[in-house]
């Protein structure tokens, strides 16, 4: 019931984003995401609603029924507003078993069963066809060349850990090392990527082929443990229940295969795990061979039990913190953009006492002085040095981290020290197209004009899309007198500006 409420309110927000309104905000041209702010973990969320509601047996009170009914066909209309391919091949997957499995409960015949499953396939189909957004999303080859690409880069950095990768959260810092010419010509470097958007290539990043052989274990395990339960199961409602929903987690997997793994979805299928994996307690007299059986029984129980309490507490210690240091962080993006920065600074020296054990809390401290330093706030440069140079002693291969303290340093005053992060961040990252732009305006502030024509004429070459090294170039040009490249210049990235 819980599901049949949540996915009601997902599919309001999302058709409200459909028609183009930003009920939760957003920029009219990002896709929206509903309340998961992604679109494909939106419809793998409305997959996942539609799955458990079609595995239910009918509840007994008139408004459970209807209840139900209605987050069943929210919960297939949030995939189908989602417009992911993923999240749609998942559904039809779980709307075809999920149909089949609920028509032979009722002994339907193959040719009516067929035709049912047929039907229900069409109604997704019109939904698709209907909505603009999906229909658009569905028929675009945008994205798909863009994966194959990000696979073919992670594959290259996991041949070089294939034992021990490169840490929980490491992919992020690691795979710009492995990005060609290529990447930052059809994908660019202005929002990183932290997911190699495939969950075996994630796995193996994080822990090489021995974290890949342990899950595979598991999944292998779990599935077998789940079918005996199946075939233990006297009541054939329950069977089919623990079949549409293990078919529904199944397929949540197949969609992760091209997409990135998230809390807002994660936390609902491995809750679902549990349950499936899961055992009836057992129920019967105490035990009969005395007192001291009993007793002592009683007290291994309370063993798991006190070690589950110490768990939550310790969980809630992490949690609490870290919840509260949301407040302050949003408090000091906020101050930042407003240019308050004393009150920024505050805010985000509060936020990094409650979650000192996050490096993205210095990170994204650095890179909300950065932002403001670029246009020449020099307080808001000294703040990004020092939050820049916490950030990268905590993740020293971090070019995130390194980008803010070099930008810092850059419109400090402080040019050297700038170049040298850059030089270092280059040498880690040879192919990062906005490095040799700020590369190219610190040479130019050490003296050295041809060495930064040369590094922002590159970064030009690198994203030939772009026009911020053609912006720069011009501003120097203009500089040094060169009057005719400039008009070349400005001409140049007026036309890259707008196409």
């Amino acid at each position: 019931m819980s599901l049949a409420v949540s996915g009601a309110v997902v599919f309001v927000i999302a058709v409200l984003e459909s028609a183009g309104l930003r009920p939760l905000g957003g920029a009219a041209d990002v896709r929206p995401g509903a309340t998961l702010g992604n679109a494909t973990d939106q419809g793998l969320i409305g997959v996942v609603i539609t799955g458990v509601l079609a595995a239910q047996a009918e509840p007994d009170r008139a408004w459970q029924v209807w209840l139900r009914r209605g987050g069943l066909l929210a919960g297939a209309g949030v995939a189908v507003l989602s417009g992911s391919r993923a999240a749609l091949a998942a559904l039809l997957a779980v709307v075809v078993f999920g149909v089949c499995t609920w028509m032979r409960s009722r002994l339907w015949t193959g040719p009516k069963t067929a035709a049912g499953a047929g039907l229900a396939v069409a109604g997704i189909a019109v939904g698709v066809l209907l909505a603009p957004a999906p229909r658009e999303r569905l028929l675009s080859t945008g994205t798909v060349d863009g994966r194959l690409l990000l696979w073919e880069q992670a594959l290259g950095l996991i041949a070089d850990r294939p034992l021990s990768g490169v840490g929980p959260s490491g992919f992020v810092d690691a795979l710009p090392g492995y990005l060609g010419p290529e990447w930052a010509r059809t994908v660019g470097d202005s929002f990183p990527t932290d997911s190699p958007h495939s969950w075996p290539l994630q796995v193996l990043a994080a822990g090489g082929f021995p974290l890949l052989v342990l899950v595979l274990v598991l999944i292998v395990v779990s599935v077998v443990a789940v079918v005996r339960r199946m075939r233990a199961s006297p009541s054939a409602s329950h069977r089919r229940y623990l079949a549409v929903v293990l078919v529904t987690v199944a397929a949540y997997g197949v969609a992760l295969l091209t997409h990135f793994t998230s809390i807002g979805t994660t936390g609902l299928v491995a809750f679902l795990c549990g349950g499936l994996v899961g055992r009836e307690a057992a129920t019967g007299s105490p035990a009969r061979d005395g007192f001291h059986r009993t007793f002592a029984a009683g007290k291994m129980l309370a063993v798991p039990r006190l070690f589950g309490a110490l768990l939550v507490l310790t969980g809630l210690g992490l949690a609490v913190p870290a919840t509260a240091a949301e407040g302050f962080m949003g408090a000091g993006a906020r101050a930042a953009a407003g240019g308050n920065y004393a009150q920024a600074e505050q805010a985000f020296r509060q936020a990094w006492q409650l979650r000192r054990w996050d490096s993205d809390t210095a990170l994204l401290a650095g890179q909300a002085f950065a932002g403001p330093a670029t246009e020449g706030e020099r307080q808001a440069a000294r703040y990004a040095v020092e939050w820049g140079t916490l950030a990268r002693e905590r993740t020293p291969r971090s070019q995130e981290a390194g980008t803010a303290l070099a930008l810092g340093h850059l419109y400090s005053g402080e040019v050297p020290e700038a170049k040298d992060v850059l030089d270092a961040l280059i040498a880690e990252s040879p192919n990062a197209t906005a490095l040799y732009i700020h590369r190219g305006v610190a040479q130019f502030g050490l003296g050295q004009p041809a060495a930064a024509i040369t590094d922002l004429e590159h970064a030009a070459s690198l994203d030939p899309a772009l026009d911020t090294p053609w912006r720069v170039l011009a501003n120097i040009h203009q500089r040094l007198g060169n009057s005719q490249e400039a008009f070349a210049a400005t001409q140049r990235a007026a036309a890259l500006a707008n196409p």
